[in-house]
């Protein structure tokens, strides 16, 4: 993946290779500098803001429609970290407290 340069990350070049497992993403990043510049840090602060943001992203599963686990509908919406009221069947949606 490229993209474009940013004052952020001038003279920055990032490699970020994925290999996906059975279980989990092993993530490898390789930082360098494009030009020989100093770095002053920048590099490690911009590596440790991406592994926040994967962190993030990892902990907050987006939500989704699953099998209602009370069993009274067909559907019902897990918000990421709970159980919701948000009920669906036959493609009606409705609400109905745990």
């Amino acid at each position: 993946m490229t993209t474009d340069v940013s004052l952020h990350s001038w003279g920055e070049k990032v490699s970020v290779h994925l290999s996906p497992g059975p279980t989990d993403v092993q993530v490898t990043i390789i930082s360098s500098l494009q030009f020989g510049l100093v770095d002053w840090g920048r590099n490690g602060k911009n590596i440790n803001t991406l592994f926040d943001h994967i962190a993030r992203a990892a902990t907050h599963p987006a939500g989704a429609w699953h099998p209602d686990p009370a069993g009274r509908h067909e559907s019902r919406w897990w918000d990421g970290g709970r159980w919701t009221e948000h009920v669906s069947d036959a493609g009606r949606i409705g609400v109905d407290p745990l």
